[in-house]
């Protein structure tokens, strides 16, 4: 198994699944959004819905 970065810790064991998860997904919350496009927009969509 690989090293862990230096700045994430090991899960603690006795935290429980959703805690974690919950964690996980604040995490990604907090990330930038570099791409503020709105889906269709990002596949192709046009007006019609065809690319």
């Amino acid at each position: 198994m690989p090293p862990l970065p230096e700045n994430k810790a090991a899960p603690d064991p006795g935290e429980d699944l959703v805690t974690r998860l919950r964690k996980l997904a604040e995490e990604f919350a907090a990330l930038p959004d570099y791409d503020t496009r709105m889906p269709d927009e990002i596949i192709g969509y046009d007006e019609n819905g065809m690319w």
